[in-house]
């Protein structure tokens, strides 16, 4: 299925009301009439078709789409060139029918599509929550935002990358689908990287082949199972709108080598907020946590720098005393 294509099922249920259409116009016209359901390849016919030998009749077709969708093609016969006017009538009247009753089951099916897209993004956003709970590790973090990207889009590769301290390298922090040690703690210089333009527009990157891609062939590196990926950048925005960018969450080779769609974009954006906060807090804590026990280091090298000048004191001070007695002796 194409990009953006609207799905109309055709299902038992739209096939018997299709064909109750077909077959009321053709008693009403007594004109033969055929549909062919342009996907399924499947042919109805109505009453009147079946019981005259086509073979020898003239026909004329008209195709119904719904938005770029080719659904259906309708077809009706006449003898020997008689009845064209109603055969066009029968034809038009049928179209218009058919397109409004199509178009009606596929704005039920987009809006259905919809329930479960936000559904899912609710259920995600719900289980990632849950997941992370009050986690400050950025590895465990990571790891665990990586697997929820990844099952919501069938991805079966995936990594996490974190910028350091001076913006210039990126380091692996979690992996996915990948040999347990094959990206482990792996650091990169950023201009080396396809992350490099990510970071620097700031926007997310859908690609169906990177191979084929006029400006991103020259990054297919790796053996991979498809050129399509994701990637997105990881960001926080602070009280003036202005980015700190993190890193860049990375997904590919999604299952049944098929190509990652808008849909797939529209679900891990919807995350990548709540991603991005929860990674930027457990930096927070990370770094805390360092200034802590830097903190802790040079207090204990205080204290006993403190027992060291007291030692020295009360040494100083029985000298002193020493002295004093020597000097009432003499």
């Amino acid at each position: 299925m194409k990009e953006n294509e609207i799905i109309i099922p055709w299902n038992a249920k739209i096939r018997h009301s299709v064909k109750m259409l077909l077959d009321q116009l053709g008693h009403l016209s007594g004109i033969p009439l055929q549909i062919l359901h342009v996907p399924t390849n499947e042919i109805l016919l109505n009453a009147v078709a079946y019981s005259q030998d086509l073979s020898a009749c003239t026909s004329k077709t008209k195709e119904v789409r719904i938005g770029s969708s080719f659904i259906l093609v309708i077809k009706g016969f006449s003898k020997n060139g008689f009845d064209e006017a109603n055969l066009e009538t029968a034809l038009q009247l049928l179209y218009d029918v058919l397109k409004e009753h199509l178009q009606s089951h596929a704005e039920i099916e987009s809006f259905s599509m919809e329930l479960l897209e936000n559904y899912q993004t609710m259920n995600m956003l719900y289980r990632l929550s849950e997941a992370l709970g009050d986690i400050y590790d950025i590895e465990r973090v990571s790891s665990i935002i990586l697997d929820q990207a990844a099952a919501i889009t069938h991805a079966e590769r995936g990594s996490v990358l974190l910028l350091d301290e001076d913006g210039k390298r990126l380091q692996v922090v979690a992996s996915y689908g990948f040999e347990s040690n094959e990206l482990k703690s792996l650091t990169l210089d950023l201009s080396d990287t396809l992350c490099a333009e990510i970071l620097k527009t700031g926007n997310p990157l859908i690609v169906q082949d990177i191979k084929r891609h006029p400006d991103l062939a020259i990054y297919s590196k790796g053996v991979y199972k498809t050129g399509s990926f994701i990637s997105i950048p990881l960001y926080t925005v602070n009280d003036q709108k202005a980015k700190r960018l993190l890193g860049v969450l990375n997904l590919s080779d999604k299952a049944a080598e098929e190509s990652f769609k808008s849909n797939d974009l529209k679900l891990i954006n919807s995350m990548t907020a709540q991603a991005s906060m929860v990674i930027a807090n457990a930096q927070s804590m990370k770094k805390l946590r360092q200034s802590e026990e830097e903190l802790k280091i040079t207090l204990h090298e205080l204290m006993s720098t403190y027992e060291n000048l007291e030692k020295r004191a009360v040494v100083i001070d029985q000298i002193n005393e020493v002295r004093n007695n020597q000097l009432l002796i003499r």
